[in-house]
């Protein structure tokens, strides 16, 4: 095939890199949930090789007719500092207002996970969890919080938290740092974000003005979490840093920022879900998921959707991404830059704006039995390139070794690939099964470009590329005149 324009590629590249507001009051009388059983299925072991981790068992339910539980502040505060490891104590059907610390080995526990509430106030946190040899632990309850945080767990060892629901107005849902060991069951934590307020929440907001954290994850050296959402927060839904997760069940929805983050650290996820994650008026994009900093991360059954930025960042990170969906993000679905290993296998990603995907940098990259379909041509604006049109299913830059395998590219509608050749050297690209198919009147299947236009492409290069016959005579007309914009940086 003919090299494609260089000026046309690094325009493409670059565009796509490109007050009052509702809350929830904190009303102990009005607490809603639901007391159903939150389900998760226990997978069998991970294979070898594998980061993953298995599960930590399933904590124990609610002690409905347990008794009638406290529903004194002082009384509670006193009762948890006098009890031993071993007990549980229990908070009545009723609101209690305050901040409470549960000792290593002892139980926090609602009788009723919908009616047994703790209020927080301003500045206050709700219950610290003192991480022991045995865990400390709070379950069963509603915590309607407009404070610091509703849960913080601190120290060497143990904590859970399980069966809990958090309304925040402010500050964040729930911090551990340093902790040897978490459980996080059956937990949903809501702040007051929605499609319609967002852009009245300000550019940079505070965890002293509104809810802007989910769930914080310091140098957590083993999180087990399961059955867990963070919706609706101003700036995360939820933060690993330095830390090795375990995650099965949940995700985040209308996150102002970024769904979710895995900085450094491992981590094991499957059956999460990132949706709509919001830009605002924020003056960096949306993403679903963020995952950088050295992390490693396996994702398995994975939705990444209807980001207002990407959906899937990836930045000096590796990843493995299996049975991953992929729609209506309107950014881009998945940018991988400086990647140590990239691999996307038996996933869809279709339906996106600009890009479906995109590797920048990759050392090491596969994507095998996967469809990267109907990406949109959008405009784009570019300091150096103005206005450009970009809807490109596949775009390899500064690679160093990719490889497709039975990679259907079908119906993106400016091109389904977009290939770097290289400036000294010819990256290693190859192909096996690819299929491209689109209308050949609007659109281009796979093209190669070298940034010499006194070089040739290689003969051959394409080869296991399928297309149809009027695919290939378009692939061979000469696209010089559609327009520039800057890739992605020829250096680390």
């Amino acid at each position: 095939m003919r090299p494609q324009s260089p000026v046309w590629i690094a325009a493409v590249l670059g565009v796509i890199a490109a007050g009052c507001f509702d809350s929830h009051d904190v009303r102990c009388h009005s607490a809603t949930g639901d007391r159903g059983e939150a389900t998760t299925e226990l997978e069998p072991a991970p294979g070898e090789g594998s980061i993953c981790h298995e599960l930590a068992p399933i904590p124990p339910g609610c002690p409905v007719g347990a008794g009638d539980g406290l529903c004194d502040a002082g009384e509670l505060a006193s009762r948890l500092a006098g009890a031993r490891p071993g007990e549980v104590v229990l908070v009545g059907r009723c609101c209690i207002a305050g901040a409470f610390r549960v000792p290593a080995g002892v139980t926090l526990s609602g009788i009723d996970p919908v009616e047994s509430v703790i209020e927080v106030g301003a500045g206050e946190t709700g219950i610290t969890l003192e991480a022991g040899e045995q865990p400390a632990a709070a379950r069963c309850l509603t915590i309607e919080s407009d404070g610091a945080a509703g849960i913080v767990a601190h120290g060497a060892g143990d904590a859970d938290v399980s069966r809990v629901t958090m309304h925040l107005t402010r500050g964040i849902g729930i911090e551990a740092e340093n902790v040897r060991r978490l459980r996080l069951h059956a937990l949903r934590i809501e702040g007051s974000v929605t499609l319609e307020n967002a852009v009245s929440f300000p550019p940079d907001p505070t965890a002293t003005d509104t809810a802007t954290h989910g769930v914080v994850l310091l140098n957590v050296r083993e999180a087990s979490l399961s059955e867990v959402r963070a919706d609706r927060l101003a700036r995360f839904g939820v933060v690993a840093m330095d830390s090795v997760v375990t995650w099965r069940g949940g995700g985040t929805d209308q996150t102002l920022g970024t769904g979710v983050i895995i900085a450094a650290g491992r981590a094991c996820v499957r059956g999460l879900s990132s949706t709509s994650a919001l830009q605002g008026a924020r003056l960096i994009p949306a993403y679903g998921l963020v995952v950088s900093g050295g992390a490693e991360v396996e994702a398995d059954e994975v939705v990444l959707s209807q980001s207002e930025g990407l959906g899937l960042l990836l930045d000096h990170a590796s990843i493995h991404l299996a049975r991953v969906t992929a729609t209506g993000n309107e950014g881009g679905a998945i940018w991988a830059q400086n990647a140590a290993r990239f691999v996307l296998e038996a996933s869809t990603v279709s339906d996106n704006d600009a890009a479906g995907v995109l590797l920048c940098h990759a050392d090491d990259g596969e994507i095998r039995d996967t469809t990267i379909a109907s990406t949109h041509t959008v405009t784009r604006v570019s300091s150096e390139a103005g206005r450009v049109e970009v809807g490109i299913g596949l775009t390899i830059e500064y690679a160093a070794s990719v490889r497709l395998s039975r990679v259907d590219l079908v119906g993106n509608e400016q091109a389904g690939a977009l290939v770097d050749l290289g400036i000294d050297e010819v990256p290693d690209v190859t192909f096996e099964h690819v299929r491209v198919d689109a209308d050949p009147r609007t659109s281009h299947g796979v093209l190669a470009y070298l940034r010499d236009p006194l070089r040739a492409a290689p003969l051959g290069w394409d080869d296991g590329v399928e297309r149809t016959p009027e695919m290939t005579a378009r692939d061979r007309v000469d696209v010089a005149e559609l327009p520039v914009f800057p890739g992605c940086a020829p250096s680390r």
